[in-house]
């Protein structure tokens, strides 16, 4: 009977670990509907406070915005634009490290 019962914690410890390197579902089922439970990326940076202490979950989205050609985008948006995509490449880098260090976990 010790022995079945050390199997099962073990079989279940094992179970555990695996499940802690799973990535959270982005959808759910609530009332006959998968909804959305994903984080909007604007909220997602509020609530950390700061995006380079934090991981940030969701940023891998790209926004694509269009310009006229005969329209220049202006010098301060641009360099905001520049901080805003290197921050965004930073949050992916340390997303991938994560997922690279979960994958390490399972194994």
């Amino acid at each position: 009977i010790i022995a079945a019962d050390c199997k099962r914690v073990t079989v279940l410890k094992y179970f555990l670990e695996a499940l802690c390197g799973q990535e959270e579902p982005l959808l759910a089922f609530k009332g006959g509907k998968y909804v959305s439970v994903a984080p909007v990326p604007d909220a997602i940076g509020k609530e950390t406070g700061s995006p380079e202490g934090n991981q940030l979950e969701d940023q891998d989205d790209v926004v694509i915005e269009a310009f006229a050609e005969d329209s220049e985008p202006e010098s301060s948006g641009a360099e905001h634009d520049f901080r805003e995509l290197r921050a965004k490449k930073q949050a992916l880098a340390r997303k991938v490290e994560e997922q690279k260090r979960r994958q390490r976990k399972i194994q």
